[in-house]
């Protein structure tokens, strides 16, 4: 039987956190955060069955699909030492859907959140064996903080903040 779990927090500057850490974390890769320097080396962890990262229609930008290029732009888009530069929802999904399920799913719920607030939308899926409950496998979005903006060319701005 399916358990309801789901949380939001915010990536802050001012409560210490960063997206490119917090990224780096939820796919379980390395990357470098070009802001402070440092390397956040996740790759040796266990239990990321999918990770991916969803545009809004219309945003072509192929570098957006890199998680580094991503979220080290989201970060040098943000000025303010106490920023918000995104946003964690975990969201568990239940084990007895199959796993092509909850990555279509996750997908579809990741393109619609990027659709409506025009956001790239960074989604792992963590499986039921790395997780505090037993049974469930969780999900994490996590969209960018700013709008995306198609620019001339296929290029790609940030532009401002999405309407709640």
């Amino acid at each position: 039987m399916a358990i309801y779990h789901m949380s939001m927090k915010p990536i802050a500057r001012s409560g210490g956190r960063s997206a490119v850490a917090s990224a780096a974390y939820r796919a379980a890769v390395r990357l470098k955060n070009e802001r402070d320097g440092l390397v956040h080396d996740f790759s040796s962890r266990q239990g990321v069955e999918h990770a991916e990262i969803v545009l809004p229609a219309g945003v072509s930008g192929y570098w957006a699909r890199k998680r580094s290029a991503l979220w080290n732009a989201a970060e040098r888009a943000e000025k303010r030492s106490d920023a918000r530069v995104a946003r964690e929802f975990e969201i568990a999904l239940p084990h007895e859907l199959r796993s092509d399920r909850r990555v279509a799913l996750s997908r579809a719920f990741a393109q619609d959140l990027a659709n409506r607030y025009g956001a790239a939308v960074d989604f792992a899926i963590h499986a039921t064996s790395c997780c505090i409950i037993s049974g469930l496998d969780y999900r994490h979005l996590t969209p960018i903080d700013r709008c995306m903006k198609p620019l001339s060319g296929g290029a790609v701005a940030f532009a401002g903040r999405p309407a709640s």
